[in-house]
């Protein structure tokens, strides 16, 4: 996520961005993870289908950030806020299904030691 943010910061300071926009596309991207941390994250746990999960947030991580790029050219706040939040909610939710697909591969070893390797 940080190197999300420097990438961001330079890319949007191009285009003419203002800093406090630049500030507001960040939160939202983290907002936008964080959302999408709990929306993923609820759909594994109910249905326990990790491999479809894994492959919807990664076609949504490879889409959402060229969609990003084409909003940025509209110069519209709003739009590019939308975006960065579609950005963070695909990108940042792969950590804990991810994690939690790699719990549930190493099923008799404890939860602790899976995550930690």
């Amino acid at each position: 996520m940080n190197t999300y943010g420097t990438i961001m910061g330079i890319i949007c300071d191009t285009y003419g961005y203002t800093e406090g926009n630049i500030s507001l596309f960040g939160g939202i991207f983290i907002f936008g993870g964080i959302v999408g941390s709990g929306v993923f994250g609820g759909i594994v746990e109910v249905y326990k289908n990790y491999k479809k999960a894994l492959i919807a947030i990664a076609l949504l991580t490879t889409l959402s950030p060229v969609g990003l790029l084409f909003t940025l050219l509209s110069m519209k706040v709003w739009l590019v806020t939308l975006a960065s939040f579609f950005v963070g909610f695909s990108s940042v939710a792969v950590l804990p299904v991810g994690i939690d697909f790699g719990v549930e591969l190493t099923h008799p070893i404890g939860e602790a030691i899976s995550t930690g390797v």
